[in-house]
């Protein structure tokens, strides 16, 4: 219970650190429109910290890409800033992830979507034939 507690508080100040830094610090050209931390996931033992990011603003999957590129090529200075920051013994090595689970969830509601269409007429035309 205290490690899920502890995971718990660091993650919220790794959030708070690395969303500063890369709203505020970093300067790339390459980073367009708005760039968001949808998950954090840490080991138990808090050395290893999986960031999951997505970046909104921009339908062009090129310029998500670029943005992505430049947040990990300052992977080094958010890195360094962390572990200034953070009073802990051991600063957490970050590694950064494109967050793809909300193209998928809209993926499988356009799927269930079209099923559902397919369905309707399908018991329509039941329905209508029936009546015939």
């Amino acid at each position: 219970m205290e490690a899920n507690r502890r995971q718990h508080r660091m993650a919220r100040a790794i959030r708070d650190i690395v969303s500063e830094a890369i709203m505020s610090e970093i300067s790339d050209p390459r980073l367009t429109g708005l760039v968001t931390i949808t998950d954090i996931e840490l080991s138990p033992d808090l050395r290893y910290a999986s960031i999951y990011i997505r970046c909104f603003g921009t339908k062009d999957a090129a310029a998500k890409k670029k943005s992505f590129l430049a947040i990990e090529h300052s992977r080094g200075y958010i890195q360094t800033k962390l572990a200034s920051e953070l009073n802990v013994r051991f600063c957490p090595v970050i590694t950064f992830y494109e967050d793809e689970k909300q193209e998928k969830v809209e993926k499988m509601m356009r799927l269930i979507e079209e099923v559902s269409k397919d369905f309707k007429q399908t018991e329509e035309s039941e329905d209508s034939e029936q009546l015939s």
